[in-house]
């Protein structure tokens, strides 16, 4: 997995994203599976560009906003260097549960 963005990554975003990696390239190939994390590399440079994008998540965190790239979801908040990637979840799962256990 390489992943080129100018947005800034937690550790456990990268997890997340080496995850999501494996879990594709293992199922549908490592084409694939470049493919899908540069096209959520490209989401996240238009949230650098555009941070109010995504939506508000309060009920997650006063200051998390959330930016779709189906059927992924990327939870980022704004920083003084700029964006600020803290997860990138599966929609499917239940997200509440999988943020939660995080705290």
């Amino acid at each position: 997995m390489h992943l080129v963005s100018r947005a800034r990554f937690t550790p456990r975003a990268l997890r997340d994203l080496r995850s999501i990696w494996t879990w594709v390239a293992d199922d549908a190939g490592e084409i694939r599976a470049d493919r899908l994390i540069d096209s959520l590399a490209v989401a996240t440079d238009q949230l650098v560009d555009l941070p109010q994008l995504g939506t508000t998540k309060p009920d997650y965190s006063e200051a998390m906003r959330c930016y779709v790239v189906r059927p992924y979801l990327i939870f980022y908040r704004n920083s003084a260097e700029g964006i600020e990637i803290v997860r990138v979840i599966d929609g499917r799962r239940d997200v509440r549960t999988v943020l939660q256990s995080e705290q």
